[in-house]
């Protein structure tokens, strides 16, 4: 029952996606993929979790279904408003050296801003390796006590690096997947902001970050709009390269937590696995921890849900970083970035995004968050797709991290994700204004008419 309902909202999702939105890239397609996928996976039963209640399964595929309609709702009202659905006015055309020259200068004013967020992320990465290897006495140490690096990280932090600086790697993914996108192939330029994100998360023993830089990268890449960025000639082996940017992408986020994982020394004997699941205990790559990261999320609601204890004040998750600021001038509204455990029987602490919602705001929050997130994204979509804008990018870039992220935790508890939103609109609107400065320019710029 379980497996049909998976595929058969999974397979609408991504049609529904795909029709209203033009694309398969899109956040109704992604979620539906997504959950779909790992719901699948976890009625598998390759680790024996405890009994699934039938209400945490309604709130799963509710809320699923709620997404859905929130998406489609502003799709809807867009087909129905002749105001919405309105085109864009009409551009004044141009010559190709015009256009040509345009491209060019808006690539390398990229490229400029790459290579800013590129160096401050990367010295305040060296900055942070620089304290763990005073901490531990070499990179050796440091990567051969992985696991008491996570602890620690986990339980204090790490004092003495500095902040955010780092995670200006973020967008930088971003922008590399637009540069990407719009030179038609992959630099080195494109590369380094990915490897510094694993750089980063190596230094802390995690994974979130990595995989929000790779889907960054991917956002960037997929939402530029290259229609006129290929010549015909070139555009029937485009889907090849699309392939191929894409794989790299993925390929260097399996490495990097590869590498995390294995440095960690994560235990892969898990309580309750299947005799399926213990075959894998050596292997790396596909191992049981990786099962249950993809799985475990849905048994820890599961328990949560049954625990029915409030575990934080009103909007803590949602509006975490503002609760934080306001704890540093004393008042009492710090919150911790990392959650509870359950025991599944194996132990594990993220329970998807409706978590942090119900514990925000009860089932008010499970009912309305998903409808409202699916709105917002859409919203940002459609408005991206009209003004082709920097800042709408980064807008709709940071709504769909949410939605990728959904299977794991609601993302804006993640205080780095903010500096990536900040900085990103920063360097966006420095782009828009640049690009749209350089057409003012040339639109005003007199025309010598020739009196032969």
């Amino acid at each position: 029952m379980i497996t049909l309902l998976a595929i058969s909202i999974g397979s609408l999702g991504i049609i529904v996606g795909r029709l209203c939105f033009g694309k398969l890239f899109n956040h109704v397609s992604i979620y539906s993929f997504i959950w779909g996928f790992t719901i699948l996976l976890y009625d598998a039963h390759f680790i024996n979790y405890y009994q699934m209640e039938t209400e945490t399964w309604i709130v799963l595929f509710g809320s699923w279904l709620l997404f859905i309609l929130g998406s489609i709702t502003v799709v809807l009202a867009k087909w129905s408003s002749p105001t919405l659905s309105a085109p864009s006015p009409n551009v004044v055309p141009m010559d190709l050296e015009s256009v040509h020259n345009d491209r060019e200068h808006e690539r390398k004013i990229l490229e400029k801003m790459l290579w800013v967020l590129i160096i401050i992320s990367f010295a305040a990465a060296v900055q942070t390796w620089y304290v763990l290897v005073h901490m531990f006495g070499s990179v050796a140490n440091v990567i051969l006590r992985g696991a008491f690096l996570y602890s620690i990280r986990v339980a204090d932090g790490i004092k003495g690096t500095l902040p955010y600086f780092k995670f200006l790697c973020l967008p930088a993914t971003l922008f590399a997947g637009v540069y990407t996108a719009k030179i038609g192939k992959i630099k080195f330029v494109a590369i380094l902001p990915i490897l510094i994100s694993i750089i980063v998360d190596l230094s802390s023993m995690g994974r979130a970050m990595m995989i929000m830089a790779a889907i960054l990268f991917t956002n960037g890449y997929f939402l530029i709009d290259r229609t006129e960025e290929e010549p015909l000639s070139q555009r029937s082996v485009f889907s090849l390269k699309k392939i191929s940017m894409f794989t790299v992408a993925i390929l260097l986020l399996f490495a990097g937590s590869e590498l995390v994982r294995s440095t960690r020394h994560v235990n892969e004997k898990l309580v309750g696995a299947g005799s399926s699941l213990k075959k894998l205990e050596g292997a790396s790559f596909i191992t049981p921890s990786i099962y249950l990261y993809l799985t475990g999320n849905y048994a820890v609601l599961n328990q949560y849900l049954k625990d029915d204890e409030k575990e934080r004040f009103t909007g803590a998750n949602t509006f975490a970083p503002f609760f934080r600021l306001l704890a540093k001038f004393g008042f009492d509204t710090e919150v911790d970035t990392y959650q509870k455990f359950f025991r599944t029987p194996t132990t594990a602490n993220t329970g998807t995004y409706l978590r942090e919602l119900h514990s925000d705001f009860g089932l008010v929050g499970i009912i309305f968050g998903p409808y409202i997130i699916g709105i917002l994204t859409s919203l940002s979509w459609f408005r991206y797709k009209r003004t082709n804008s920097y800042v709408d990018l980064v807008v709709l870039s940071y709504l769909q991290v949410m939605v990728a992220m959904s299977l794991f935790y609601l993302v804006t508890i993640a205080g780095y994700l903010l500096v990536y939103l900040i900085i990103g609109l920063c360097v966006a609107i420095v782009l828009d204004y640049q690009i749209g400065r350089r057409k003012m320019q040339r639109n005003f710029t007199p025309r010598v008419i020739s009196n032969d």
